[in-house]
């Protein structure tokens, strides 16, 4: 079979990306929260600042794959950890968020793969419990790694554009979100407070709430670096 070539890659997040639905005007405050953690007027010495330092978005993608398919995603400063992952979450075909299995993909830090399943209880009971099981790189007995930045540069080096995001990639990111941004701008309403070291705003969890789901992240270990004395 042909191998993938970075132009297929490329080809394949432009779609993906056009396929996203940009947030409406009058959707954003269903569909977008902003947040800005208490102390960082301090921080910027501007204590009329209305720069978010947290966002978090409900997304659509327009496939027949993905149709009615929430899209959640979120990014902050100071928040409980500096982690990059992504999760599925499976819904119960009974339409039950209750136990919700997921598979979970860390790609940083402590790269790994996650699963949580509803597993039966031993014994003569039919409970269920919530099950987790993770493959880790740094337990696998594999080389290390590099880091981000020297892929980066090494790929740059060798002319591999795979990792790289071409302008209308770019173009398509901004179109998503540009009514947000624009919304945003224009005054610090919606702005919700946190703490440093949490997850986020409380308006966050209830986003993800209405799509049926949570952060997966504030409950889920993956991959944890042990210490000597854990050792």
């Amino acid at each position: 079979p042909k191998s993938m070539q970075s132009s297929d890659i490329h080809a394949s997040k432009l779609a993906l990306l056009s396929a996203v639905k940009p947030i409406a005007p009058n959707a954003i405050a269903s569909h977008a929260v902003r947040g800005q953690y208490l102390g960082y007027l301090k921080d910027v010495n501007n204590h009329a600042s209305v720069a978010e330092t947290y966002a978090a978005l409900r997304l659509t993608i327009d496939t027949p794959r993905w149709k009615n398919v929430p899209v959640l995603v979120r990014t902050g400063k100071a928040l409980a950890e500096k982690v990059t992952e992504i999760t599925l979450v499976f819904r119960d075909k009974k339409g039950s968020d209750e136990h919700q299995n997921t598979l979970t993909l860390r790609i940083q830090p402590n790269e790994g793969i996650s699963i949580e399943l509803q597993a039966k209880k031993p014994g003569f009971d039919s409970d269920s419990e919530t099950v987790q099981m993770d493959f880790c790189y740094a337990r696998s007995g594999q080389p290390v790694h590099p880091d981000a930045y020297e892929r980066v540069l090494v790929d740059a080096m060798r002319g591999d554009k795979t990792l790289f995001a071409t302008s209308d990639e770019v173009l398509a990111s901004w179109k998503i979100v540009e009514h947000v941004i624009h919304a945003w701008s224009m005054s610090g309403h919606g702005m919700s407070g946190y703490d440093k070291g949490s997850w986020g705003p409380a308006a966050a969890d209830e986003l993800a709430e209405r799509a049926g789901t949570d952060w997966v992240s504030q409950r889920l270990r993956i991959c944890p670096v042990h210490t000597r004395e854990e050792s």
